[in-house]
């Protein structure tokens, strides 16, 4: 009787054509073998494992026609017995698994496609029996062979995971590592650093480079625990900054001045401008997601290859080694000149703090402090009591959400919600905040915090990675402990940066042209908008505290050209408007202005005076893509790209009676704090505006005033 299911009627089948067969070749062996394979990995029922590895040893004897065809062979019956050593631990699988890669590597030429996935499959194994028998020799051979795969692969995403797969394995090793070993793995996170930029390749479309960059964030997050880990806090600084805002820094590059090039090289100026120009976006939004119209993707393939050539050929030029590069530690220190900084890196091995700031003699200093209540998990969870609490307070998720009313803290939210958004404010300020401004105030020797207000209240700048992108660091706090009363705003001023890199002073900037002037643009009925009726208001505010110096932009004088007009004779700016963020393609992220969409691409494409002040009054420009929280995706930070040195954003939706107290006041201080050379103390200034919006509403209702930020410098 035939067999009825599926799997079953095709060993039957294939039973019967190798029974009827003088002479079976290996083809029909191996068929035979990968059909109980499959079937053991839907059932794990370990005969069929056995069974498919007994047929493999069985086609292994046959005549083959070619070497290649053979090693197919030996690298599939490799996978099977590392398969049954995990299964059953006998070391005699992995040892022989061993044996069977590496007569398939040999046979294999180097040319192949095949090549780099069977270094890696060894490597693997090689770990396998690592994990069983420490031993340093299968170490260091699986350091070297997964280097080797990254070196020929031309799907290094694949070997990055590999990678962290090794990585875990030294961790999880009961051995204590010797020098080399440690010296191995240091190496081996270094190459999965070299392979980001490789693996976010220019010459995708922007969607794909997020998701390849959505896919990587762990390996970076692994490489700077173990940075750490050894002991070596600068690198670790380095590789946080390089793991982070991958796509910005290309898209930057794209848009980099290149004057300094021009007076010495002009004629390698020249090709980077023509090439820069063809990978920009043209500001038009197009189907292979930032893709010039028109442009064929063999053709954008090429460019990138060509851009690529040709920073390699600026950087042997005398003088431009860094050209373009990611700054070194050398220059990162100085993204410390205004206050601390704390990157916040969260992994499964570890999370920490890495603190830069200036000593009290000035001199930099980077140290880092251990955040152990701090993991993946717990930031995942606060970030999901977050949006509970912000769904049942009614917070919409659109500026068009600004033109109704906020529910009140204490009317309308379930005890349950209230008490969910207390625990994380308390969570993030034990497991995070507090340990950082303790560990800075030690630094910096400070004895006594001044009081809230105070304009010496130190400066904490936060550059965090993954989930914790999106949660209010500046709000944390010990809220409804007696025992301490302790919280963020009593003891700093809080700032958000999505780099170091945008906090360090461009070397080529200059003075602020008119420090004063402002540009205003209000939209209250915006056509094909809901309308925002509280921008009228808040517009006539600003404007009276730059009496002399502002413009106003509302309604139908808003339009794009004379906002860009306006831009080009004021540095500073204030939009009041709805605002809408493209997370496939960030510059398409726009502000929605009386004739349509002011871009990020069309800002960024503008011959512009050095910016100041940018304060978006919109909602949620201030928050991220879920999908890749490390890449910062968002109208805050594109204003940043912008040339802005300091903005203002929200993290969530605001109400329109609250955006012109909170501009009242935030302007008045910013005139307090002001001189001739440049707009003032912004973080302090909109510090200052939360507190008097707190006064007035309530500490304890928050979503009326975490959702203000600063970022910048």
């Amino acid at each position: 009787m035939v067999p009825t299911g599926s799997d079953e009627a095709i060993v039957y089948e294939n039973q019967v054509e190798m029974s009827n067969s003088a002479t079976s070749d290996a083809g029909s062996w191996v068929n035979l073998a990968h059909t109980h394979f499959q079937r053991y990995q839907r059932s794990t029922d370990i005969t069929d494992l056995h069974e498919a590895i007994r047929l493999l040893r069985e086609a292994i004897k046959c005549t083959f026609s070619d070497y290649f065809e053979q090693s197919g062979i030996f690298s599939d019956l490799g996978s099977f017995l590392t398969h049954r050593f995990h299964s059953l631990g006998d070391i005699n699988d992995i040892n022989e698994a061993i044996k069977w890669f590496g007569q398939a590597i040999d046979q294999t030429p180097d040319a192949h496609a095949d090549k780099p996935s069977r270094l890696t499959n060894l490597a693997l194994a090689f770990l396998a029996r690592f994990s069983r028998n420490p031993s340093h020799d299968d170490w260091k051979q699986a350091s070297t062979l997964l280097t080797q795969a990254a070196h020929t692969s031309p799907q290094l995403s694949t070997v990055v995971h590999a990678a962290v797969q090794y990585i875990q394995q030294y961790y999880s090793s009961p051995q204590t590592p010797s020098m080399k070993m440690r010296h191995n793995m240091f190496c081996l996170h270094a190459l999965v650093i070299d392979l980001v930029s490789e693996i976010v390749w220019l010459g995708h479309g922007v969607s794909r480079r997020y998701e390849e960059a959505s896919g990587i964030g762990n390996a970076v997050s692994a490489a700077v625990a173990a940075a750490l880990y050894i002991g070596y806090d600068w690198c670790a600084l380095e590789w946080f900054e390089e793991g982070r805002a991958i796509v910005w820094a290309q898209i930057l590059n794209l848009y980099s001045p290149v004057d300094g090039l021009r007076k010495k090289f002009p004629e390698y100026a020249d090709r980077l401008d023509v090439l820069s120009a063809s990978l920009k976006p043209d500001g038009r939004k197009t189907s292979a997601g930032n893709k010039r119209e028109g442009t064929a993707e063999p053709t954008y393939h090429r460019l990138a290859d060509e851009y690529k050539c040709l920073l390699a050929e600026i950087r042997q030029l005398d003088g431009f080694k860094e050209f373009l590069r990611p700054l070194n530690t050398t220059k990162l220190a100085d993204a410390a000149m205004s206050g601390a900084v704390a990157c916040i890196n969260v992994d499964h091995m570890r999370s920490d703090a890495i603190i830069l700031q200036r000593a009290p003699d000035g001199t930099p200093d980077v140290h880092f402090i251990p955040l152990p209540e701090l993991s993946p998990s717990k930031v995942d969870e606060m970030k999901r009591d977050l949006g509970s609490f912000l769904k049942t307070a009614q917070v919409g998720r659109s500026r068009e959400s600004r033109a109704g009313v906020l529910a009140p803290f204490d009317e309308s939210q379930d005890q349950a919600e209230i008490d969910k958004i207390v625990t994380v404010l308390q969570l993030l300020w034990t497991s995070v905040v507090g340990p950082v401004i303790d560990s800075v105030a030690s630094k910096s020797k400070r004895t006594q915090t001044p009081a809230s207000g105070d304009s010496t209240l130190p400066r904490i700048t936060w550059c965090t990675s993954g989930a914790l992108s999106f949660l209010p660091l500046h709000a944390a706090g010990m809220y409804g402990d007696p025992t301490s009363s302790r919280k963020a705003f009593n003891e700093i001023v809080s700032s958000y940066t999505p780099t170091l890199t945008s906090l360090v002073p461009r070397v080529e900037a200059e003075p602020l042209i008119h420090p004063a002037g402002i540009t205003i643009v209000a939209q209250p009925a915006t056509p094909g908008s809901k309308p925002l009726p509280g921008t009228v208001l808040e517009s006539q505010t600003v404007g009276n505290h730059f009496p002399h110096t502002h413009e106003l932009l509302q309604g139908s004088g808003g339009t794009i050209a004379s906002v860009l007009d306006s831009m080009a004779r004021h540095p500073n700016i204030h939009l009041a408007c709805h605002g809408v963020q493209d997370a496939l393609d960030p510059l398409q992220s726009a502000f929605i202005l009386h004739d349509g969409s002011l871009t990020l691409a069309d800002l960024m494409s503008r011959d512009r005076a050095p910016g100041g002040l940018a304060f978006l009054s919109a909602c949620e420009t201030a928050v991220g893509d879920e999908r890749a929280p490390s890449e910062v995706v968002h109208l805050a930070a594109g204003m940043l790209s912008a040339g802005y040195q300091s903005v203002v954003g929200t993290m969530w939706a605001i109400g329109d009676e609250d955006a012109p107290g909170v501009a009242d006041a935030f302007y008045g201080k910013l005139q307090e704090t002001k001189d001739v050379a440049d707009i003032g103390d912004v973080a302090l200034s909109l510090h200052h505006a939360l507190e008097v919006l707190r006064g007035r509403v309530g500490e304890q209702n928050f979503v009326r005033w975490m959702p203000f930020v600063h970022y910048g410098k």
